[in-house]
């Protein structure tokens, strides 16, 4: 091995613990933003293969007339271009009354062919499908369809109508299954064709062959009411959108669907001609990750600005200490090109690095996570997880640019200095009079210890803006985060009944990662200020203070700097939640609850603690003797 990269690997073990540290940050960044990013196209995948699976139909046509659709206008759709399969079937919705009970139950009732549809194929849950006269198939349990049981016996009446007369009749079905339709997915309940303000209590399947015969006896033939169609991927392709691994939430998908759409209408029929955009269950779920899509654009730029400055700033403190072996190189005749070269490769190791972990990590961990908090509003298919890397190889990209630029400019630019000025050490900051002591009725009441903590911390100029922000921006995440499930909370009715269970998987996440992000960034910066002040902290303990009066000097400073970031977090975690409610069409800031504002301050409070407790040998390990040593 060469001298060269002896003396590289050398830097990199002095510098080992910044270093590792600046890999934390980069990681977590990265992983945050890669996690987010990969979330919406999961979910958009997992439910895109459970409606391929279902062969679900791309298109509904609903006869606006009792009689139903005439043979000619079943052959005319059946063969309009771009039709590939079809499926007959009666709907109907009625108020059904039980035996014995005064009230009304909204129930469905499909009449489905003996053969097996081609198009919108139920799923059985528990059971099998009927094949006794009489024997029915029910939609699984949800907040407003009842629960039943197979082999469960259901008495239900019904009113007909016959030569102007109205007929009770009364008569038992039983459950030969639990079954899933792929067009209904909401566990909040499924609206009344009839009446949208109304859910059913009830969804009911029944073949034709288990028809009541007494019915069908009244009716040569049960009119059909509903077409499902199956839409080829394009006019001359026997294929179907769930013959391809396509999404249903695309462009091309919504496009080619609306295409046929158009060609029905211009039959003119007493027709509608629904497509899954009307569809309650796909319409919601293509809301939530559109909303999904707006956190996860928000809170990643957020997340990686903070990032992006503690690479900037731990790159530029590396280098600072660096002078003397810039010095050395450059006296030796070592090119100013691969001097550069030597702290760039150092900045490209830790947030290559990085990227790669951030990567692996967040792909897949965060949907997983988070996916499951789905079950509560929707009905939940396997997980398909989508490697949708983009929004985490730029956050990475971003990262490493960062560190890189920030490098080769601060390189050069103490390469600019000649190498007997840069093998003596930077004179320290010059002390002079800060605002706060010509304010004298505050001044004045100080102790001494309070009026050298103040000067430091306005000595430290680029120390204190740095905390400042760090600690500003992770507590600004950290009560987004936390805010986020107070709004969804708030919200009643409808399908924002389950929002805070959706919502607080994504919240729970978003304040782990930014305390995560504050406990590095703090551990950082203060270690590099124990570092650069080595010889200041020495001075106290020669001059005799103890153990734990050394420890406050330095923990009093940054909690200080920590409150002030704290107080500047709130007002940003306000004003970002502001921005996401404003987005998200739901909720406001006035929904957010008082402990909520007291558990953000205690969170990063907490974690600023821990930092503390890990440095503390830190401090009291300085070597007096050797850090008193200095080149005058």
């Amino acid at each position: 091995m060469t001298a060269y990269w002896k003396n590289i690997f050398r830097s990199i073990r002095h510098n080992l613990g910044k270093l590792i540290s600046l890999l934390f940050i980069a990681t977590i960044g990265v992983a945050f933003v890669a996690g987010l990013g990969t979330l919406s196209p999961t979910i958009e995948a997992s439910y895109s293969e459970s409606f391929r699976q279902g062969k679900i139909a791309d298109i509904t046509v609903k006869s606006t007339q009792i009689s139903g659709f005439s043979d000619k206008e079943i052959e005319q759709i059946s063969n309009i271009k771009g039709v590939e399969f079809t499926s007959f079937i009666t709907s109907v919705d009625l108020p059904l009354t039980l035996p014995g009970y005064e009230k009304t139950i909204n129930t469905r009732i499909y009449v489905l062919p003996d053969e097996e549809m081609k198009v919108n194929q139920l799923e059985i849950v528990d059971g099998s499908w009927p094949d006794e006269p009489l024997e029915i198939m029910v939609e699984r349990h949800n907040e407003s369809l009842s629960a039943h049981e197979v082999g469960e016996v259901i008495s239900i009446g019904l009113s007909l109508d016959i030569f102007e007369e109205t007929y009770p009749i009364n008569f038992n079905l039983t459950v030969s299954g639990i079954v899933g339709n792929p067009m209904i997915l909401l566990k909040t309940g499924e609206p009344m064709l009839t009446n949208p303000s109304e859910t059913l209590n009830d969804i009911i399947y029944i073949t034709k062959s288990s028809f009541p015969s007494f019915i069908s006896a009244m009716y040569e033939v049960i009119p059909i009411t509903d077409i499902y169609i199956r839409v080829s991927i394009a006019d001359n392709s026997p294929l179907t959108f769930s013959d391809k691994e396509i999404s249903y939430y695309t462009s091309e998908y919504l496009d080619r669907v609306n295409e046929v759409k158009e060609r029905i209408h211009d039959l003119n029929l007493d027709a509608e001609v629904l497509t899954l955009e009307q569809n309650a269950s796909y319409m919601t779920l293509g809301g939530y990750c559109d909303k999904l899509d707006i956190i996860a654009l928000i809170f990643p730029v957020f997340f990686f600005l903070v990032v992006a400055l503690v690479v900037l700033t731990t790159m530029v403190r590396t280098v600072d200490e660096e002078r003397p072996q810039i010095a050395c190189m450059k006296s030796l005749g070592t090119s100013d090109g691969k001097i550069v070269w030597k702290y760039v490769f150092m900045a490209l190791l830790s947030t290559l690095v990085a990227a790669g972990i951030g990567l692996a990590v967040g792909l897949p961990v965060l949907p997983s996570v988070i996916y499951p908090a789905f079950s509560t509003l929707l009905y939940s298919p396997k997980m398909v997880w989508t490697l949708s890397p983009w929004a985490g190889i730029l956050a990475a990209i971003g990262i490493v640019l960062v560190a890189v630029l920030v490098t080769i400019y601060v390189t050069k630019k103490q390469l600019k200095e000649r190498p007997a000025n840069l093998l003596l050490p930077k004179a320290p900051k010059a002390g002079h009079k800060t605002w706060i002591e010509k304010v004298g009725f505050i001044w004045n009441h100080l102790s001494f210890k309070y009026k050298s903590c103040l000067r430091n911390i306005f000595r430290y100029k680029t120390h204190l803006i740095m905390t400042i922000i760090t600690i500003s921006g992770s507590t600004a995440l950290i009560f987004a985060g936390l805010g986020l499930v107070d709004v969804a909370n708030a919200l009643e009715g409808g399908n924002y009944a389950s929002l805070k269970d959706t919502m607080g998987p994504i919240a729970t996440v978003v304040v782990i990662f930014a305390l995560l992000l504050s406990m590095f960034v703090v551990y950082n910066l203060t270690n590099m200020n124990i570092g650069e002040r080595q010889r200041e902290l020495a001075t106290l303990k020669v001059l005799g203070y103890h153990d734990h009066e050394v420890t406050t000097y330095i923990y009093r400073e940054i909690f200080i700097m920590a409150l002030l970031g704290i107080i500047l977090g709130l007002g940003l975690g306000c004003l970002l939640l502001w921005f996401l409610t404003y987005y998200l069409e739901f909720g406001s800031l006035g929904d957010v609850q008082w402990w909520t504002y007291i558990g953000s301050i205690l969170l990063v409070i907490a974690f600023i603690l821990v930092v503390d407790l890990l440095l503390t040998p830190k401090i009291l390990k300085i070597d007096m003797t050797g850090s008193l040593k200095s080149v005058e």
